[in-house]
């Protein structure tokens, strides 16, 4: 017999507010959308989204904070219970960034508005949005570079790679490639008959190869980025 779970009101009207917005989101530049457009959107008076978020800040960063909850379970389930080589490591942060590109298609084309907006700025590292974001997933891209650089000369890797420049160069040429993909999600098939994603995984086993000591062997590795 199928359970159906009891979900008050107030927290729908919540979840379609963060919807409606969402969807503006996704289109515009969030700094030019304004509480009346997502009231409008969601069919609702002004008074009620404010009843539920105090600004459009509150509600961009609850999207985010959401979305990135999503990222971070597919990453941890990725590295859980595993003892991993520096390579196996970088191969595995490349396998999620592509498949989040191909299961959750909105995280990225919404990261890069909130990021112009939010990311990107001197208010950035002492909000209470970016502690909540912290505190609730631990993902950021300070905590992806710590992460890969534990350890880094493990033998796995190439000796001459200084391990903080190119932890931190991966990170963000991994989103700059993501960037210029998905802004051409659509016309890559039609040019070259190949989808975005294959574009995307070619670039990043580059990455990939770039960083790999001759001689090492990872199964895990060779069936990654395919």
């Amino acid at each position: 017999m199928q359970e159906y779970k009891y979900v008050k009101h107030s927290d729908k009207q919540r979840a379609f507010i963060l919807e409606k917005a969402k969807e503006l989101f996704l289109e515009q530049d969030i700094k030019d959308v304004s509480i009346s457009q997502i009231a409008q959107q969601s069919n609702l008076m002004r008074a009620t989204v404010y009843r539920y978020f105090e600004n459009r800040d509150a509600i961009a960063w609850e999207i985010y904070i959401d979305f990135n909850k999503q990222v971070n379970q597919m990453q941890r389930e990725k590295f859980r219970d595993r003892k991993l080589s520096t390579y196996e490591k970088i191969g595995l942060f490349l396998q999620n960034m592509t498949d989040v590109f191909a299961e959750l298609p909105d995280y990225y084309k919404f990261f890069f508005h909130f990021s112009k907006e939010y990311l990107n700025n001197k208010l950035y590292p002492d909000t209470p949005y970016t502690k909540e974001l912290y505190e609730t997933t631990g993902l950021t891209s300070g905590s992806t570079v710590a992460f890969l650089m534990e350890n880094f000369h493990d033998g796995s890797v190439r000796e001459d790679l200084e391990g903080k420049e190119f932890c931190v160069s991966l990170v963000y040429g991994t989103l700059g490639a993501i960037q210029i993909v998905n802004n051409n999600r659509d016309s890559l098939p039609l040019k070259y008959d190949l989808s975005a994603l294959q574009v995307l995984k070619g670039i990043l086993r580059g990455y990939l190869e770039a960083a790999k000591n001759d001689g090492y062997q990872s199964e895990l590795v060779q069936n990654l980025l395919v």
